[in-house]
């Protein structure tokens, strides 16, 4: 069994069409009964025009990786990276959204490469046909 638990704050700030946010986060995920703390701190901005929505973000995460080891040790790393991103929302009439997000993790370090450190690229297209107006 597993499950996590976070509390984050973050503080917008818009003018017009334009906005940006900051933000802090404290938790962590317990997974075969280890606990794996995490802290991150983010950065982003957006800009809005005619139902388009652009954004770029970063996010800071420090963690540990899952356990692993021989049976019965628990062994874990420490882990740093950093996602950047950027992404665009279009929406349709009041009811269809497409969102398409894409970036790359600055790993800088632990046991996501085999030296610590590298890099890794992401990408994601979501669609939403909502069904009533809220």
């Amino acid at each position: 069994m597993n499950g996590g638990a976070y509390v984050l704050a973050r503080e917008h700030f818009a003018v017009r069409d334009f906005g940006a946010w900051v933000g802090v986060a404290v938790g962590g995920v317990e997974d075969v009964g280890g606990w794996s703390p995490t802290r991150t701190a983010e950065v982003g901005s957006w800009f809005t025009r005619h139902g388009a929505r652009v954004t770029a973000a970063a996010v800071l995460v420090d963690t540990r990786s899952e356990p692993y080891g021989p049976e019965g040790a628990l062994v874990t790393d420490a882990i740093t990276y950093t996602d950047g991103s950027l992404g665009m929302r279009w929406a349709f009439g009041r009811r269809v959204e497409v969102d398409a997000r894409g970036g790359i993790r600055f790993i800088s370090r632990g046991a996501l490469t085999g030296t610590g450190r590298g890099t890794r690229p992401f990408a994601a297209v979501d669609a939403a046909i909502w069904v009533t107006p809220r």
